[in-house]
């Protein structure tokens, strides 16, 4: 997710678009998701987050929600886990960040004709966040109203501004070091949420290297630094990892640091 101001992006974005057949992100947006696929982020009918709240925090979720024209009652069905996930990216709604890259290159490619395909399948996806979370024992009451304050605070978007950064400007290194507390501090969520995925992307990933097409694999940064990373794995399978660096730029000449953006040889 960015803001206006992340915008335009860096040109080696553009270009490796344009000299690419293919458009791989982790779901495959020209596959149409269902009733049924969405139903993969509630909880059973019949049950709804509402025990976990209190009737205070009720009434203040209710009144954050009202903020974005909506109700708690909306999402009362969500699991969990993805509940945080709404109060996240709501949160990050109200101080301007919005669609990021693969909304981005999902509307160029499909203005274009151009093909799409995926890592994962979106149930898929959805699972491992899923299996991330269970047996898990955790206060949700408490993680909701840390969320909240978090957001009015504004640290939420100081977190994103820097986080940004990061990935803009290639700090590997420090994405790195954020990847190895995660997997330190929740090691069952690290393996399915992060591990796991990146180890089953890399047959796919091969089998495009496989064919003649020049394709370009768009996912999200974290996949891309830190422990049994992407790229690592890669190198280990033998692969020759190289960073790419724009030949001709549209936008001029960059301000920043080259930008994590991967030519796979």
């Amino acid at each position: 997710i960015l803001q206006d101001q992340d915008y335009p992006l860096p040109p080696q974005f553009e270009e490796a678009y344009r000299n690419s057949e293919l458009v791989v992100f982790e779901v495959d947006p020209a596959i149409p998701v269902t009733n049924e696929n969405l139903e993969g982020f509630n909880l059973p009918p019949g049950e709804t987050v509402l025990p976990l709240l209190s009737a205070s925090l009720q009434t203040i979720l209710d009144d954050f929600f009202k903020g974005f024209d909506r109700t708690l009652e909306d999402y009362q069905r969500r699991r969990p886990e993805f509940f945080n996930s709404v109060l996240y990216f709501f949160g990050a709604r109200s101080y301007g960040f919005g669609p990021g890259v693969d909304d981005f290159f999902e509307e160029l490619a499909e203005s274009e004709g151009k093909p799409t395909a995926g890592l994962e399948l979106f149930d898929e996806q959805i699972g491992a966040i899923v299996d991330a979370y269970r047996d898990v024992n955790i206060n949700w009451s408490l993680t909701y109203l840390l969320r909240l304050a978090y957001i009015q605070s504004g640290q939420i978007e100081e977190d994103l501004r820097n986080l940004i950064g990061q990935w803009r400007e290639g700090r590997i290194d420090e994405l790195a070091a954020s990847n190895a507390a995660f997997k330190r501090s929740n090691p069952q969520q690290y393996e399915s949420i992060l591990a796991n995925r990146n180890r089953n992307w890399i047959p796919v990933i091969e089998s495009l290297l496989e064919t003649p097409e020049v394709e370009m694999v768009l996912a999200g940064v974290a996949h891309f630094a830190g422990p049994d990373n992407v790229l690592a794995l890669l190198e280990e399978a033998g692969y020759t990892v190289e960073r790419y660096v724009a030949k001709e730029s549209p936008f001029g000449t960059l301000k920043f640091n080259e930008p994590i953006v991967i030519s796979l040889y």
